[in-house]
């Protein structure tokens, strides 16, 4: 699929991937078969970026605390494409003494996009500083999944993307990661406005 489609989701595409986070608690991929090249998955600290801003970048953390509304692309309780969430949620969030991140630009600039808000210059330097730091490479982990290989993330703590690929053109051949979403009954605490 089209990944400039504001309606596509990103694995349903060979397209890169930015620095994310899925909605659930830890995210598992299990490699079946890899792409002909590309698809590197990469991993980075969202911690680390919250350090790196607080340090740097101060003026960026009101905005992040605040968050964004999130573009539910048909996922939400109405299936409708232009449903949003109700509230801002924030990108990052501390409560009950844990700092929680959750990050997607894709889907915080389409929000602000069917809801006809641009975003002010701050708030999207404040998303490109989050983007700039996910690729550092001394923040940055990058590993190249290979068949058998699982990865297991915690999706509070650690961002996940992966590089564009390209594939084979049999179908048998194609890459192929199994993915499979966590939600832990024994979870940390969230801010009600953070889920």
């Amino acid at each position: 699929n089209d990944y400039s489609n504001i309606n596509t989701r990103g694995y349903k595409t060979s397209a890169a991937l930015s620095a994310h986070v899925d909605s659930c608690d830890m995210v598992a991929l299990l490699c079946v078969r890899t792409a002909r090249a590309g698809g590197e998955s990469t991993l980075v600290s969202s911690m680390s970026i919250f350090n790196e801003i607080l340090a740097h970048f101060p003026q960026f953390l009101p905005i992040l605390f605040r968050g964004f509304k999130h573009d539910l692309r048909g996922e939400g309780v109405t299936a409708r494409l232009d449903e949003m969430t109700f509230h801002e949620i924030p990108v990052f969030s501390y409560f009950g003494g844990q700092l929680s991140c959750n990050f997607n630009a894709k889907i915080i600039r389409s929000a602000r996009r069917k809801l006809g808000q641009p975003l002010t210059e701050l708030e999207e330097a404040a998303i490109e500083c989050v983007l700039e730091l996910s690729r550092r490479q001394d923040l940055c982990y990058r590993m190249d999944l290979r068949p058998g290989d699982i990865q297991l993330v915690s999706n509070y703590t650690i961002l996940h993307g992966r590089s564009a690929y390209s594939d084979y053109p049999d179908e048998a051949r194609k890459r192929c990661l199994m993915r499979f979403w966590v939600n832990s009954r024994a979870g940390r605490n969230l801010a009600p406005e953070f889920t």
